[in-house]
């Protein structure tokens, strides 16, 4: 399953399409829907066009009209994702302290990724997002996902921090941000193993995060 889009929205946008563009918004998210569900099924590199089009109930040549390759198909399905993360992570209520606020929000997104768990585990087994690593390369094949608008997000949301004072300031925000995604992806990979859900570990991934792993000392009564 992919990213469901607030239905609200969906009618706005396809109000102010054509016909034709109307047919081809549809037809690609049915390109999509079909893409996930058989790439989890039958594993990437096993998956064919053919499958995703027999899937979709569609004919090959319909897919080859909205994608060459069925790498052009998981770039979308990435990016597509990756913006609803971002949709997830952006959300938030007005005088939280940092840590609070840094919690609801990760707490919304790794509710996304339970609602797409399946998708999401693929996504893990590959390496396909974080830092680059040559089974991603040999999937994507050269192809850049787009990830910038998580990234924006969550820059701002440290840097503001470290002007509050909430975070340590010899830090990059990106630097951190990058920190806090390799502690969720740690976090994943036993949550995975574990079968438990991705937004349980959400209070244990920030306390990693904001208080490290060192043992802290009891405070003398």
């Amino acid at each position: 399953m992919i990213h469901t889009v607030n239905p609200t929205t969906k009618k706005r946008a396809l109000a102010v399409l054509g016909p034709r563009d109307e047919a081809k918004a549809v037809f690609r998210r049915a390109i999509l829907r079909a893409a996930a569900d058989v790439f989890v099924e039958q594993g990437f590199h096993a998956a064919r066009i053919q499958d995703i089009a027999e899937r979709a109930r569609i004919g090959v040549g319909t897919v080859y009209n909205h994608f060459e390759q069925k790498e052009d198909v998981l770039q979308a399905l990435l990016e597509e994702h990756t913006a609803a993360l971002a949709e997830r992570f952006t959300a938030h209520a007005a005088g939280l302290d940092f840590a609070t606020d840094l919690e609801r929000r990760l707490s919304r997104m790794l509710a996304y990724k339970d609602e797409h768990r399946a998708f999401f585990v693929l996504v893990m087994e590959y390496g396909l997002m974080g830092p680059s690593t040559g089974a991603a390369a040999m999937v994507l094949k050269g192809r850049k996902v787009r990830t910038d608008g998580l990234k924006k997000v969550g820059v701002a949301l440290f840097a503001d921090a470290q002007k509050r004072g909430e975070l340590r300031a010899d830090f990059d925000a990106e630097h951190l941000l990058r920190i806090l995604g390799g502690i969720i992806r740690a976090f994943a990979a036993d949550t995975i193993a574990e079968g438990a859900t991705f937004a349980s570990r959400t209070a244990e991934i920030v306390d990693v995060f904001l208080g490290g792993a060192q043992a802290r000392k009891k405070k003398k009564t």
